[in-house]
């Protein structure tokens, strides 16, 4: 796409839309919201009248609103008005996005002028765009605050301290950065600066572009040909992600336009910055790297495809590169390179980071047989498995935390009193230790292999006699014995992991079910009628409607998973950003707090339909589905299923008791095994399988070939 075709397309563009275009968002009223275009590098944040004001909640160092390149501001404060000094908030009509870009439609006095910001690919520019669709001419000005002011933790601002103004340029510099800001034409501009305050009056004729870049380099020439070469630049890398990894066409079109743009907002979130390359957790605060975050999404990242596949490997080479000597993976790394994870409190907090580290690792090479990253980062692997059993200090198997020594586990609110034997942590290592075997195992590090399987099994085989009370899994065992808390949705991940026998599996989540779903998901723990800033309890948490929803799926409560998974379509369509997801929300539904981007809260909905409703999974070449039948779901198609090099569609046909398939190998040269699958998944079936009864069909596939064919089902 050209900019002269998204212009046409954001100003024709109505809310119909966002029912029938893949990746067209459109707001035609409350405009109330956030959004966001972003480049590798760097990512402009407004609200969506277009301008900027800084947020009153985490502190201008970690809430990254504005024009930021890689770990700098560049914009604190963005306003405009047309004539008269009308503001957007009076003359705005709509803000529309797709893929690389954003727009904005104004009306001041009848006439109709359309702004589009993109970022730059691969380059610290910020690019607005404005043209007049009117047959008048209509002032324009923008007020711009320039600002130096590094990311956190470390709050640094560099004072300005010279500034350059000709007749469509300023420059203003500090004593390590220059900013420049770029207008063209320059038939009109009038530039005015005070101290960081840059101010520019102009004219937009009719029909006529007009254009602002904020850059912190210069521009050699600044034409519509150079203007449209970045633009079809960004706007293709995000156009050749979505077409080019894993879609599907299901019966249900709100939710394969809601599973576009989940993929969209987990290719927004990977980012190439000094500190290495990797996935940020979420705008606008957040926007650095996490290992647990990444290491939960690992699933949906490596289905996804070979672009996926590819983020995914470069943040988990990235982690392992702040490892520490003892063979702890950060928890988190921070954008900025003076500081990273070493000088942040809470850069190796959380015990469960390394655990995810190993299970996002053996997601990534199941998916891509990449074995040359096994070969590079085997050490690495080795020292975080020896650095887990080492927290084993009384010789059980289990590893045990303390708060005292600065460490948790996945629940960040009672951190302080969570202390010992946590059943969700250890849940999630044997998990680990269960991935570690199948990659030592792929790389000849046989020794290591059988060890890590033994003691997976060892572990397995205990778990419940330890962790088990009669009625739920424990939350923790401390000095005073087994300790059962409130309910948690953490507690789930004993079920997510498939650790939990199936029978108490299933007791244990019903256990959960009264205090934890609420209208729009899961809450992070029980809701006592109190609510706190914050993350408080009882909030309602995506993240937790992902495990807790694939928890269900596992262990046969598929009704109330495919709940969730509905649950977290809706949300894609009544987001104040349209199709994201906040962070979390209000205990009753009401409020969307926390991030408006994060990765962990729109990955759940591709994870609850490939994992949980499809069973996707896949073990050396064999490829498995166990298919879940649904009303909402009667067809279903995927396209460009991909697997080491391999690429397939298939397709899923229910009707009156029966599954047609059809599967076509469309690229790849590797014979391999589909194992398709339909559960029964009622309490009262035959169980071969914690989900249920499977009734399945083995197929085997050679390059070229299209197979078809059903299973029959009661």
């Amino acid at each position: 796409m050209n900019l002269d075709e998204a212009l046409q397309l954001a100003y024709n563009a109505g809310e119909r839309l966002n029912r029938t275009s893949p990746y067209l968002w459109v707001k035609e009223k409350n405009l109330d919201g956030l959004s966001l275009v972003k480049g590798l590098s760097s990512h402009f944040i407004s609200d969506q009248y277009g301008e900027v004001h800084q947020l009153e909640r985490e502190g201008e160092d970690r809430d990254r609103v504005g024009f930021w390149a890689d770990h700098l501001r560049v914009i604190r404060t963005f306003r405009l008005f047309f004539e008269k000094g009308t503001p957007p908030s009076a003359c705005a009509k709509k803000y529309v996005y797709g893929p690389g870009w954003k727009a904005h439609l104004y009306s001041p006095s009848n006439s109709d002028i359309i702004r589009l910001d993109f970022i730059s690919l691969d380059k610290a520019i910020l690019y607005m765009y404005f043209l007049n669709k009117s047959y008048s001419t209509v002032p324009l000005t923008l007020n711009i605050e320039v600002d130096f002011l590094h990311a956190w933790p470390g709050m640094m601002r560099e004072p300005i301290t010279s500034s350059e103004v000709n007749k469509n340029y300023v420059s203003i510099s500090s004593e390590y950065t220059a900013t420049h800001i770029y207008m063209w034409p320059s038939s009109h501009p009038q530039i005015r600066r005070n101290r960081s305050e840059i101010t520019l009056d102009t004219i937009l004729d009719c029909d006529s572009p007009f254009l602002a870049a904020f850059s912190l380099e210069t521009i050699p020439e600044l034409n519509i040909k150079y203007i449209n070469e970045e633009f079809k630049k960004i706007s293709s890398y995000y156009s050749n992600i979505l077409d080019g990894s894993l879609k599907v066409k299901t019966s249900y079109e709100e939710f394969d336009k809601a599973f576009n743009s989940a993929k969209y907002v987990l290719a927004l979130l990977f980012s190439k910055i000094e500190v290495g390359d990797g996935i940020y957790a979420g705008l606008p605060c957040f926007s650095w790297f996490f290992t647990g975050d990444v290491g939960f999404m690992s699933p949906v990242y490596a289905r996804l495809g070979e672009y996926y596949l590819r983020m995914l490997k470069d943040h988990i080479v990235t982690m392992a590169k702040y490892q520490r000597p003892n063979g702890q993976i950060p928890h988190e790394v921070s954008a900025n390179p003076k500081y990273t994870c070493t000088a942040l409190p809470t850069g190796f907090w959380h015990i469960d980071s390394t655990a995810l580290w190993i299970i996002a690792l053996g997601e990534y090479f199941k998916w891509s047989q990449d074995k040359s990253v096994l070969r590079q980062l085997s050490r690495n692997l080795q020292k975080a498995v020896e650095f887990l059993y080492n927290l084993d200090t009384d010789n059980d198997g289990f590893i045990e935390i303390y708060p005292e020594k600065g460490y948790c586990a996945v629940d960040e609110l009672r951190w302080s009193i969570r202390r010992g034997i946590c059943s969700e942590l250890n849940a999630l290592y044997i998990m680990a230790l269960k991935k570690a075997h199948m990659l030592f195992q792929s790389v000849g590090e046989i020794k290591l292999a059988k060890w890590c399987l033994n003691l997976y099994r060892q572990l397995s085989e205990k778990y419940d006699s330890i962790f088990w009370s009669g009625r739920k899994y424990y939350d923790r065992i401390d000095e005073k014995g087994g300790v059962e808390d409130d309910a948690m949705a953490h507690q789930s991940l004993v079920c997510w992991t498939e650790v939990a026998s199936c029978s108490n599996g299933v007791l244990h989540l019903k256990k959960l079910i009264p205090d934890l779903i609420a209208p729009c998901g899961v809450r992070s723990h029980t809701f006592k009628g109190e609510t706190r800033k914050g993350y408080y309890e009882g909030s309602i948490w995506p993240f937790f409607t992902g495990v807790f929803g694939l928890s269900l799926f596992n262990y046969g409560l598929s009704k109330i998973g495919m709940k969730l998974l509905l649950d977290e379509v809706e949300l894609t369509f009544t987001s104040k950003d349209p199709g994201k997801i906040n962070e979390y929300y209000s205990h009753d539904c009401r409020e969307e707090l926390g991030q408006f981007t994060q990765g962990f809260s729109s990955s759940p909905l591709i994870d609850l339909f490939l994992r949980g409703l499809l069973g996707l999974d896949i073990t050396g070449n064999r490829i498995r589905f166990e298919v879940i039948p649904s009303n909402r779901f009667k067809f279903i198609k995927l396209y460009d299923l991909y697997f080491n090099s391999n690429l397939f569609n298939i397709s899923f046909h229910t009707c009156s008791q029966n599954l047609k398939y059809r599967i076509e190998f469309i690229q790849g040269s590797t014979p391999l095994t589909f194992e398709i699958g339909v559960v029964l998944s009622s309490e009262t079936s035959a169980k071969n399988s914690c989900k249920g009864l499977i009734i399945s069909k083995t197929i085997d596939v050679m390059p070229g070939e299209v197979k078809e064919g059903s299973i029959s089902y009661q």
